[in-house]
């Protein structure tokens, strides 16, 4: 009981404080940060049971649905590109993935979904319901998502102007 109170502790203690500090996607990724801290510095952390991981998943499911825009309009105009957007992600992907296997020895699933564009939230979910190493894949998205956050934003002021 002592490791499971650490974990929720530290992680909503560190998301909100992040949230407060103005941090993008601060809940996220001071919870995620904090208690990888507390992990790696032996602490005593427990993993979040399999149906809490689903309440989760419905929640996020719900969150990512409400926040669409699902007008028609809009639709019809980004379908298309969409669709390019993606099939040229995914080969990106399908390459960052060759790399990350060749330089971890992980398998190409574990590979490919530590590479794929999508939403740390969403991709850790889909690898642990599909049974692979949601930690591993996890890390590799914190990295990516933390790089993204504290670099987009200057790079777009810049090239903006």
């Amino acid at each position: 009981m002592r490791g499971w109170l650490a974990t929720v502790g530290v992680g909503v203690g560190f998301g909100w404080l992040a949230l407060w500090l103005g941090v993008p996607a601060g809940g996220l990724v001071g919870s995620m940060v904090a208690v990888a801290a507390l992990r790696l510095a032996g602490g005593p952390v427990r993993e979040v049971p399999m149906r809490a991981r689903q309440a989760v998943q419905v929640l996020v499911g719900i969150i990512v649905a409400v926040s669409a825009a699902w007008h028609p309009e809009v639709a019809r105009r980004v379908v298309l590109p969409a669709l390019a957007l993606t099939g040229y992600l995914m080969a990106v992907s399908a390459l960052a993935a060759w790399a990350v296997a060749a330089r971890t020895r992980w398998p190409w699933p574990i590979a490919f979904l530590s590479s794929a564009p999508a939403g740390l939230t969403e991709i850790s979910l889909a690898a642990d319901d599909m049974g692979l190493d949601a930690p591993s894949i996890a890390s590799l998205h914190v990295v990516r998502v933390v790089t993204v956050i504290a670099t987009v934003p200057w790079l777009v002021a810049w090239l903006a102007g």
